[in-house]
């Protein structure tokens, strides 16, 4: 387990913001050029900066973007819906605003310089530079598709058709935390209640800055054993930006928006836990929950979600009483927030309400909130 103490992190933020920023843009492009990289909301990669590593995100920036330097504006009238992480319909996944993950980056690593709380990963360094790459290529029937899977907005298109040809890249130089939430509940499933704590502190946190991060599925959230890390804020919400009055309004009712995104994804372990299962032990829970070769993958975890209590009593699993418990308690939530997406997925006007009086209501019931979550306005 890394000793991953506060102040060893800002002992090394010093170091490397200091390094970074003596690299010319072509030894940064050197640097960038030896390293492999991943395709997301722009290509993830990891450098070695010394003796560290460091994660760094390369982010598209669109022309429109170039000429409104640092904007937090809604340049492109993008529908409030596309704040949800719906996925995209193949065409790679998309933030709503360049410099709105920006700032928030700054943001939180001044938190975390300052004291504040320890539970956002570190940038060292930013730079934007000129797109040394080709273009990328979109093919009309795809980008077509796109357009129709967010509710036939074609300013969803623009934005993904002008990305694909963006000539400038905000280059984001983070602190390498490399093991994913999802990698570690699957191998610590028992940490889940102090996992979940730990989450609602970082929610409430926010909560307390105006900030609805919208996508803090498991994936964007980091750990190392001791502390937990979120990070991805390319959906990011934040009362002091330069929102239109359609996202201020989103914004007030979806104020607890994350606290059911960590729910969601809590569902997401039953899922994994009946696909590590034996086969005998498949065929057995299959036969007590209904499911068949034709029963849906969303359907297969509500059903599980549903007999757990019995599937766990029966002993056709070892699933770890500890985690189980703690999803019997917040089944409700979990359910809640599931059918959300499912709904809003099949949804082709993506008009789906969300259901924020409903989760205030069930998270109160569980007693998750901290003071005052449910209420502040």
């Amino acid at each position: 387990m890394p000793n991953n103490s506060v102040g060893d992190r800002i002992a090394n933020y010093f170091e490397l913001s200091a390094k970074i920023a003596q690299f010319d843009s072509q030894k940064l492009r050197a640097l960038l050029s030896n390293s492999e990289s991943k395709l997301g909301w722009g290509l993830t990669q990891t450098i070695a900066v010394g003796q560290s590593q460091v994660f760094v995100k390369r982010i598209p920036i669109t022309q429109l973007e170039y000429d409104n330097l640092f904007s937090t504006k809604n340049l492109y009238d993008l529908p409030t819906y596309f704040n949800y992480g719906l996925g995209s319909a193949g065409l790679g996944v998309a933030g709503l605003g360049v410099f709105r993950e920006l700032i928030t980056h700054i943001k939180t690593t001044h938190w975390v310089l300052e004291g504040a709380i320890a539970a956002f990963p570190l940038m060292y360094h930013y730079r934007i530079l000129p797109y040394a790459g080709l273009p990328t290529e979109i093919d009309k029937d795809s980008l077509k598709e796109f357009v129709a899977y967010w509710g036939n907005h074609e300013n969803t298109g623009t934005y993904m058709l002008e990305r694909a040809n963006a000539r400038h890249e905000l280059i984001l130089f983070l602190e390498h935390l490399p093991q994913t939430l999802e990698t570690w509940l699957q191998h610590h499933p028992q940490t889940l209640p102090k996992v979940l704590n730990d989450l609602r502190e970082i929610i409430a946190f926010l909560s307390t800055k105006k900030i609805i991060h919208f996508d803090a599925h498991f994936r964007n959230i980091l750990a190392d054993g001791k502390q937990l890390y979120l990070t991805d804020f390319g959906l990011v919400l934040d009362q002091s930006f330069a929102l239109t009055e359609h996202e201020r309004a989103f914004f007030e009712t979806h104020r607890l928006y994350d606290y059911g995104e960590i729910f969601r994804n809590v569902g997401h372990m039953v899922q994994w836990h009946y696909d590590s299962c034996s086969w005998q032990a498949k065929r057995s829970i299959r036969a007590m929950c209904g499911i068949t070769d034709n029963t849906e993958r969303y359907e297969i975890v509500t059903l599980l979600l549903k007999n757990l209590e019995q599937i766990h009593a029966d002993g056709m699993t070892d699933f770890d009483a500890s985690w189980v418990a703690v999803i019997i308690k917040y089944r409700s939530v979990v359910l809640l927030t599931r059918n959300f997406f499912f709904d809003i997925w099949g949804n082709a006007k993506k008009d789906t309400k969300f259901p924020h009086k409903a989760l205030e209501q069930l998270l109160t019931e569980a007693e998750f909130l901290p003071s005052m979550a449910g209420s502040a306005r």
